[in-house]
């Protein structure tokens, strides 16, 4: 039984890596296109869960991170997944309150494309 908890822990550190790994990436895309004004530090939380690929909260700058779909889909959530969710950060923090009530609108849409990824909305993993 030991060695099951081991193993688990271990592919959740991995993938917690990983996903920082992403979050450093998008930071350097950030300062290319968009500049020091534009670059979060986000926390991570990975206790998310049900039906929500992810969550960005602008006020605390957290991506909280639905741990049973990263570790599903790994490489897709932590490229689009994770590169959606801190585009969101990095829309408000660059262009302010200007995004609320369009969070997936044109300001989203062109820090997404500066990322290299489309600009989708949602996402069509299974879920619990």
């Amino acid at each position: 039984m030991l060695y099951l908890y081991n193993e688990r822990m271990t592919r959740r550190k991995e993938l917690k890596e990983k996903v920082n790994a992403r979050i450093d990436e998008l930071i350097e895309k950030t300062l290319a296109k968009w500049g020091k004004g534009g670059v979060v530090y986000p926390t991570l939380t990975y206790d998310l869960k049900g039906h929500v690929g992810g969550r960005a909260n602008y006020m605390t700058e957290e991506i909280e991170v639905n741990y049973y779909l990263l570790d599903k889909y790994e490489d897709h959530y932590i490229k689009q997944t994770i590169g959606h969710e801190y585009a969101h950060l990095v829309a408000y923090k660059y262009f302010g309150n200007a995004v609320f009530g369009e969070p997936h609108g044109p300001k989203w849409k062109a820090v997404m494309r500066s990322f290299g990824l489309k600009p989708s909305r949602c996402h069509n993993y299974e879920t619990k």
